[in-house]
């Protein structure tokens, strides 16, 4: 309970949730008890996320069809996605599968009925039993924590899945040429535009530098890379470290923001290849994985929830990932990012799919505003 596999639609949404949470719950524990499966099944976090958000739930019996029909009915209805469609409380759904499990009366037949009626029930009662005695014990449970220690998601699933899958970058500069350089460490206030950073108004996006600020307004529903031109800044060199201090002035807390690194981008803009570490307003980070050739144009390498080192809006959030090769780590705030989890010595994550590429930002949308104050590049 309280883990991705048992959360109703409204939390995979941060939406907010009461008693009718609870029963989408149940209703994945009675699923799981009469098909030996959980309703959705993913790879990742968020894609399963995603599917208890926005995908119908399989009906019981076409994967058990021994199951009363009855008892597949009760099931579907508390795995409704609208939370007003479901049980409105534990013991409703409770006192229903009493009734549909309860012995019928018992009316005076013929004796070949009274058999096939009697055998019937002895297939019923042992079902009846485990559910109503695992049923009552879960509903002390949730009477018991109500909502105390689940986890609330944000909607950064379908704001993956429906922005950042249109990722299109808008300057060339994203790709270095091959006569670029290695980059050299800098420090980069916008006090000028010497390294050649995007300005100006395209497919959704406007760019500007000016009062020691570089201010990105979104208006479409597309997240979108800014890099200065490689010419200027050459590529990133195999060990480095990256930071930038962003400030989001306007735009859903749910929107993403943050730093990119060894991109690069084929003739076609939107055919990204390379890495991204973004968080939103809600206290959720992401490291994105960036590849034209799977079905979303991206991969979700590590996610989480740091809501103590994510500042709110307006509040600026300087965000930093550290490259060794292959090897990446990640600050914000200053404070290193948990990305293997609490009590882990090694707070690193691997991956060598590119090791060569550009740095620079992304901003999602849409309506969204955001300041990038510094960008600082450091090489060992």
């Amino acid at each position: 309970m309280g883990t991705p596999p048992y959360m109703a639609p409204e939390q995979c949404l941060g939406k907010p949730v009461d008693a009718r949470t609870d029963v989408y719950a149940l209703g994945v524990v009675l699923f799981e008890m009469l098909t030996s499966q959980l309703p959705f099944r993913a790879d990742t976090t968020y894609a399963l996320l995603y599917q208890h958000a926005h995908m119908p739930a399989p009906h019981v019996r076409e994967l058990n069809p021994a199951v009363p029909e009855a008892l597949a009915q009760i099931t579907a209805k508390a795995l409704v996605k609208k939370p007003e469609e479901r049980y409105q409380s534990a013991k409703e759904m409770a006192q229903a599968l009493e009734t549909v499990l309860s012995p019928p009366t018992q009316v005076v037949r013929p004796a070949p009925s009274n058999r096939r009626r009697s055998r019937r029930n002895l297939w019923i009662s042992p079902i009846a039993v485990m559910l109503l005695t695992i049923l009552l014990a879960v509903v002390q449970f949730v009477f018991g924590v109500h909502l105390v220690n689940w986890p609330v998601f944000t909607s950064a699933t379908s704001t993956l899945d429906a922005s950042i899958q249109n990722t299109s970058a808008h300057t060339a500069a994203c790709t270095p040429t091959q006569a670029a350089a290695r980059a050299e460490a800098f420090v980069e206030t916008f006090q000028d535009d010497q390294r050649g950073w995007q300005q100006g108004s395209s497919a959704g996006l406007t760019s500007i530098i000016a009062g020691n600020a570089y201010t990105l307004e979104v208006v479409d529903k597309r997240a979108h890379f800014l890099c200065p031109d490689s010419t200027s800044i050459g590529t990133l060199p195999e060990n480095f470290s990256l930071a930038a201090q962003i400030t989001q002035k306007q735009g859903s807390s749910d929107t993403f923001y943050g730093l990119a690194f060894q991109l690069r981008h084929e003739k076609d803009i939107t055919k990204v290849y390379g890495y991204s570490f973004v968080i939103n307003g809600q206290g959720q980070w992401a490291l994105l994985k960036y590849d034209p050739n799977v079905s979303q144009g991206f991969s979700i390498l590590k996610s989480g929830q740091d809501t103590a080192a994510i500042h709110d809006a307006p509040a600026s959030n300087t965000l930093q990932v550290t490259v060794q090769g292959s090897r990446f780590s990640f600050k914000i705030n200053g404070n290193v990012l948990l990305i293997n989890g609490s009590g882990q010595a090694d707070q690193t994550i691997i991956d060598q799919s590119y090791m060569v590429g550009q740095l620079g930002l992304l901003v999602d949308g849409p309506n969204s505003t955001f300041i990038v104050t510094s960008v600082i590049l450091t090489i060992p």
